[in-house]
């Protein structure tokens, strides 16, 4: 009887291990499941909250921005034609906006660039632009609608200045020599200014310089030195001022001087400019 009470006792006892064993291992199952599956990781938590805080920043900082999907060069009244949009995670305020379509270029802008505020002008009256046809020299078969051009005086003695730089040609009868310019007010004075001396200086010529390659080709420096009156003139616009200090004046006098000269030795005459009359060198065209 005993025996049999052992024998029970021993298969009880067994039966109560394995219980307990059971129970452990499950716990530990269940810990290792809350600590790797049910509860994240501290630091995949703290990822995800990093993540989500730079989903929000990337979605309240992104902005639209336009970009140049043309060369613009100098001068040149931006258009929406001229532009494309793109986003950009940024927190700068300084590019354009709608409102700013209208304004003038103030540098060449190359193609793919961002558009900011500083590249444009926009009350200036040196930099509203108008469209005026004028009449030039003799433009080469090679020059057409949509080229960027130097405009150029050349007098008889030989020396050449620039008038304009970097224009576009506009839609105009160049069968007749005649093109369309956007210009501002200093760049309408410099053109009267020079079209009044080829009047004046017999056998001086405007003619157009094309740029073979506009887009990656600076704008040309504008050396050219209008007539005293329209000097004077232009001191009236104030962006123009830097443009026309005395030392401009001194270099009006010496290509007058110097003009006078040569064709006083060629035994030439020098148009007053005022009439159809001439007379003989001697003064100033502007005396």
């Amino acid at each position: 009887m005993s025996k049999r009470i052992r024998r029970f006792a021993s298969k009880g006892h067994r039966r109560t291990v394995f219980i307990f064993a059971g129970f452990f291992v499950f716990c530990i199952i269940g810990a290792v499941m809350y600590f790797f599956v049910i509860r994240e990781n501290p630091e995949a938590a703290l990822y995800r909250l990093k993540n989500s805080e730079l989903e929000s920043r990337i979605e309240k900082g992104t902005k639209t921005v336009y970009i140049a999907s043309e060369y613009i060069p100098k001068g040149t009244v931006l258009e929406r034609g001229m532009t494309a949009e793109t986003q950009l995670l940024t927190e700068s305020a300084g590019f354009i906006s709608e409102a700013d379509f209208g304004g003038v270029a103030l540098i060449d802008i190359d193609t793919g660039t961002e558009l900011t505020k500083n590249l444009f002008g926009y009350t200036s009256e040196e930099n509203v632009c108008k469209e005026i046809e004028y009449e030039i020299g003799d433009i080469p078969g090679n020059i057409k609608a949509g080229d960027y051009v130097d405009i150029r005086i050349r007098y008889p003695d030989g020396t050449d200045y620039i008038v304009l730089s970097k224009k576009q040609m506009g839609e105009s009868d160049m069968r007749q020599n005649k093109v369309l310019f956007s210009v501002n007010e200093r760049e309408i004075l410099l053109m009267d200014s020079a079209v009044t001396d080829a009047g004046i200086y017999d056998g001086t010529i405007i003619y157009p310089a094309k740029y073979a390659a506009p887009s990656s080709s600076p704008a040309s420096t504008v050396n050219y030195v209008p007539s005293l009156s329209t000097c004077e003139l232009m001191k009236s616009i104030p962006e123009a001022k830097p443009f026309f200090s005395a030392f401009d004046y001194e270099k009006r006098v010496k290509l007058e001087e110097s003009l006078k000269g040569f064709m006083n030795a060629g035994g030439q005459k020098v148009s007053s400019g005022r009439d159809t009359s001439s007379y003989d060198i001697g003064g100033s065209a502007w005396d």
